[in-house]
């Protein structure tokens, strides 16, 4: 098939195509550079301890030493080490009235809450 056989509308969509992908690439390129170039990020896990959800995270660089993907990293970890610490994150009020999310405290995961960790975590909003 020649281009003079596409006509008026096949040459625009050709033509829509091709600057969608000159558009998408470029994004996708500065996004991937934006992400070699963040800092360390935290990855967010959660398990049940009880009847308690407990929401953790733990650095990135942390949880790329550990074998696995997701949350079977923390398990592998937890299986060679027999204990990991992380931080416990919570969501809370400021008196000014806007939600904050951060870390509340270290906690020690041992490998009875191994079976239990789940990657990814929501954080209810009081």
């Amino acid at each position: 098939m020649r281009v003079s056989d596409l006509g008026a509308v096949g040459m625009f969509r050709v033509v829509k195509i091709a600057a969608g992908a000159a558009l998408v690439l470029p994004a996708s390129f500065v996004f991937w550079l934006d992400t070699a170039r963040q800092e360390n990020r935290t990855v967010f896990f959660h398990f049940r301890r009880g009847d308690d959800l407990v929401i953790f995270g733990i650095e990135r660089d942390e949880l790329l030493k550990f074998q696995g993907r997701g949350s079977s990293r923390i398990r592998h970890a937890l299986v060679e080490q027999g204990a990991l610490r992380v931080r416990q994150y919570g969501v809370h009020r400021t008196e000014g009235g806007s939600v904050q999310i951060g870390p509340e405290k270290q906690i020690e995961l041992t490998p009875g809450d191994a079976s239990s960790i789940r990657f990814g975590a929501s954080f209810v909003i009081p």
